[in-house]
C-alpha cells in the first residue's frame, strides 16, 4: 500500500463506492502507475487516523473529530504560534523557498483568469492571494491573525501588486452583507479550522457564483505524527490530529454537493541545518516553553532524523495532500 504515495502515481478516477450500500458514501480512488491501477480507500486513512465516529452524520464527525481535536491541542500559553513574529517570517519563508513549488501547483490548479473576484479565507501571509493579485486578480482576504495580516501587507508591497482588501477577523464573525456580492473563485488553503463545517460550506455557496477550491490533508502531516509520537510526554495527554480529506469529501456528498478531488503532488520536506535548530523550532511549533520539554524533543530527533547527503537534517517524511472542488455553475 505504501507504494500508492510514490510521485510515479497519478490520478485517474474519483468517485462513490458502488458496493458500499449504507450511509454515509464511502469515497475511493483509483491511482494508475503504468498499466496497473491500484484502489486507495479514503475511509480507511480516516478510520486509521482520525477514529471515526460511527453513527453520525459526516457532518457531526467533522465536528467531533475537529473539538477532540481542538481539545488535545489546548494549553496554558497564552500566545499561539502566529503571535510569534518569527514563526510568521519563517512561514513566509517557506513558500516563496522551499514550499514554492506546491504553491506553484496550487496557482495552477486554481487557473484563475485575469480580473476575476477571489475570496481566500485563511489567507496566512498572502500565500496565494499575492500571487492572484499580481496575475490580475481582485483578491479579498479572511485572516484573524494580525501579524499575518501584517506579513500579507509586506509581501504585497515586495512583490509590487495592488491593493489586496484584508479582513482581520475570524471566518466565523464575518457576514455575507460585509462581503457585499459574490465571487468568480473562492480559496481555502489548509486553513480549516472551522468546527461548524457544513455552516462553513453553506456560507461559501450563498457568495460563490463559480469555483470553490479546498486544498486539504489526505494524509498525516508529518508534524502531526511527530505530534502523536510527543504529545503525552510533553503535554500529558494524547493528540488528536483534525479530520481528513475523506470526511471533508463526504460532507460535501451529504449536502448535495459532488466534488472532485484530486491528489496533488507530495509536500516537501521540512530540512534544518542541525538538531538542536529543528528542536528549537518544533518545541515553538509544540506550544513547549520549559528546560525539560525541550530536552524529550532533542532527545527524539536525535533518534528519528535522517542525515542528507549534504549535512542536513530531515525531520519527518512526506504526506500527501488533495484539492477538494466544484463548480457552482455546474452543479
Amino acid at each position: 500500500m505504501n507504494r500508492v504515495y510514490s510521485p510515479e502515481f497519478r490520478p485517474a478516477v474519483y468517485g462513490r463506492d458502488p458496493c458500499f450500500s449504507g450511509n454515509p458514501v464511502s469515497l475511493y480512488m483509483s491511482l494508475q502507475h503504468n498499466s496497473e491501477v491500484v484502489r486507495v480507500d479514503c475511509m480507511y486513512l480516516q478510520q486509521k487516523n482520525t477514529s471515526q465516529i460511527s453513527g453520525t452524520s459526516w457532518a457531526e464527525q467533522w465536528t467531533r473529530l475537529k473539538e477532540r481535536h481542538i481539545r488535545s491541542i489546548h494549553t496554558n500559553n497564552q500566545k499561539t504560534f502566529w503571535d510569534d513574529p518569527d514563526n510568521v517570517s519563517m512561514y513566509l519563508e517557506n513558500i516563496q523557498g522551499d514550499y514554492s513549488k506546491m504553491v506553484d501547483e496550487q496557482l495552477r490548479i486554481i487557473d484563475a483568469p485575469p480580473g476575476c473576484s477571489v475570496l481566500d479565507i485563511g489567507s496566512g501571509p498572502g500565500t496565494l492571494a499575492v500571487p492572484l493579485a499580481k496575475q490580475g486578480c481582485n483578491v479579498t482576504v479572511i485572516e484573524q491573525a494580525p501579524l499575518m495580516c501584517q506579513a500579507l501587507e509586506e509581501y504585497r508591497i515586495q512583490q509590487d501588486v495592488p491593493l489586496i482588501k484584508i479582513i482581520n477577523r475570524p471566518w466565523e464573525d464575518v457576514t455575507c452583507d460585509e462581503l457585499r456580492g459574490l465571487f468568480d473563485l473562492i480559496i481555502s488553503s489548509f486553513s480549516l479550522t472551522m468546527t461548524d463545517i457544513a455552516g462553513t460550506i453553506r456560507m461559501i455557496q450563498r457568495i460563490s457564483s463559480g469555483r470553490v477550491y479546498l486544498f486539504w490533508f489526505l494524509t498525516l502531516p508529518s508534524w502531526a505524527q511527530m505530534m502523536q509520537d510527543l504529545w503525552p510526554e510533553l503535554h500529558g495527554r494524547e493528540y488528536y490530529p483534525t479530520p481528513l480529506a475523506d470526511c471533508l469529501w463526504n460532507v460535501l456528498y451529504e449536502m448535495g454537493i459532488y466534488a472532485n478531488l484530486e491528489v496533488m503532488e507530495p509536500a516537501p520536506p521540512v530540512f534544518y541545518e542541525s538538531v538542536v535548530q529543528a528542536a528549537r523550532t518544533i518545541a515553538k511549533q509544540f506550544e513547549c516553553t520549559e528546560e525539560w520539554q525541550d530536552k524529550i524533543i532533542h532527545e527524539y530527533l536525535t533518534k528519528n532524523v535522517s542525515i542528507t547527503p549534504d549535512g542536513r537534517i530531515l525531520a519527518g517524511g512526506e504526506h500527501r495532500s488533495a484539492t477538494i472542488w466544484w463548480d457552482n455553475h455546474r452543479l
